[in-house]
């Protein structure tokens, strides 16, 4: 899942932090990855279609440990499949099937430590177990939404628009959708590791006049994504040299040199391989989100006309909507579940309006997703190393936006969080309803200190 090799080479880029430290703040997380490690906790119940829910206690602990921090949780599933991603689909599921054969063989024949590391392979996440956290989330006053699609497009759209301050995850594609800042391996104590994008063209040792996102896009593509596998014998190392060296912006073009800058000769970019990463690179920036503001699918960045994205069908204003509260089942468009919508009614009450501009509303987005690499100076030259103090640039990025932070929650009622009291609680839950009414009560039924004694 993700980039290999991604986070070790973003390791100029990266800092240890505490998510404490974002007391205030509104996170975004990829549910799923809490979901899958939940799972492994309860593996062979879940192979033999027993009842369990401890993969939805698994989640919670972490929900509550960021709710004693005084921090607003929204949490994002996936909705349904890229047609882009058909390929990378069915390869997990072979592998799951596979995995599946394999343990059922190991149990006959009572090796059963080895057949018990093969069902945690072979367990998926279901939409059922999906359902059964959405739940408990709604119970708890947490907001939650399906994707369209995949979730790290709808976690990077909140980031973009200056929803979120940090996205939580486990996968590194999530730094090719655009997100500014990424904490990955966030233990139960709060501790991870986090990514700011601002700081990638340090990692990859290149002037920040030289830099653009779509240049780390091309790197990390080259060297295989889920939409799109590497070509032989290319890695980060390589596609990272090759993206240096090329001058030209058009990648399709510079792709037909790639075997001449790398001095590998026998390399041959077909066209169908051409065509594909331009595919990656579309479902990278253009993949459809939901709004939840203007109660309507858009794009991750506006889609230039040019563009066309590879999705077979468009999901209606009513469908998109109940497949965002999680009453539809994402594969089926079945409806499992009837949370009640109630948007028009918290809008009413609470005063609340779509911003016309999110830009003038949120301050944070100019219409250029380059906008945040303008606000760091860095000096980096190619062959930039351990000189450069990488704990300075963190504080001098982090004091900025602390008072950038300041300066919005006036008006971002996203990054706050509001205390109510409990008999207001019950009629205000409900996934994307919440959501709508931009906060998330903390008190005695969902602020508990963490178990964890972190």
């Amino acid at each position: 899942m993700g980039i290999s090799g991604l986070l070790p080479f973003l390791e100029k880029a990266s800092k240890p932090v505490n998510i404490s430290q974002y007391s205030g703040c509104t996170v975004v997380v990829d549910t799923y990855c809490w979901l899958h490690k939940g799972a492994f906790s309860c593996a062979e119940k879940l192979a033999r279609g027993e009842q369990t829910d401890q993969y939805v206690l698994y989640c919670m602990k972490y929900v509550n440990m960021l709710l004693s921090h005084n921090i607003k949780p929204i949490l994002v599933f996936d909705g349904r499949h890229l047609p882009a991603k058909a390929e990378t689909e069915k390869t997990r599921k072979e592998r799951r099937d596979t995995n599946r054969k394999k343990a059922a063989e190991l149990l006959r024949a009572d090796r059963v430590d080895e057949a018990r590391s093969l069902i945690r392979r072979c367990v998926d996440v279901t939409h059922d177990m999906a359902s059964a956290l959405i739940e408990r989330c709604h119970n708890a006053g947490v907001d939650c939404i399906v994707a369209p699609y995949e979730a790290d497009a709808q976690l990077a759209y909140f980031s973009l628009i200056g929803v979120a301050q940090v996205v939580i995850t486990e996968d590194s594609d999530l730094l090719l959708f655009g997100c500014k800042k990424v904490l990955f391996k966030m233990d139960p104590c709060g501790n991870g590791l986090l990514v700011d994008q601002s700081l990638i063209p340090l990692a990859m040792k290149q002037p920040l006049d030289q830099f653009s996102l779509d240049k780390f896009r091309y790197m990390c593509i080259l060297s295989g994504c889920d939409y799109l596998p590497s070509l032989p014998g290319i890695g980060l190392a390589k596609s990272c040299k090759f993206i240096k060296r090329t001058a030209d912006d058009n990648i399709c073009r510079a792709l037909s040199r790639l075997g001449a800058y790398l001095n590998m000769n026998n390399l041959v970019v077909t066209q169908e391989y051409k065509d594909k990463f331009m595919v990656a690179l579309s479902m990278f920036k253009y993949q459809p989100v939901y709004d939840p503001f203007k109660r309507c699918l858009t794009t991750l960045t506006p889609l230039p006309e040019s563009e066309r994205l590879p999705i077979d069908e468009g999901l209606s204003p009513e469908t998109s909507l109940q497949l965002a509260l999680g009453n539809l089942n994402p594969f089926t468009l079945v409806k499992t579940d009837n949370i009640e919508e109630e948007l028009n009614h918290l809008r009413t009450v609470y005063g609340i309006t779509s911003p016309a501009n999110k830009s003038e509303s949120l301050d944070v987005v100019d219409g250029s997703e380059e906008s945040v690499l303008d606000q760091t100076s860095l000096n980096i030259e190619d062959d930039a190393d351990a000189n450069i103090d990488i704990d300075h640039l963190f504080g001098e990025i982090d004091e900025r936006e602390n008072q950038t932070r300041k300066k919005n929650n006036s008006r971002n009622p996203f990054s706050k969080t509001s205390i109510v009291n409990k008999s207001q609680l019950t009629p205000l839950c409900g996934a994307l309803a919440k959501i709508a009414k931009l906060s998330t009560p903390i008190n005695e039924s969902n602020g508990e200190v963490s178990r964890y004694g972190c």
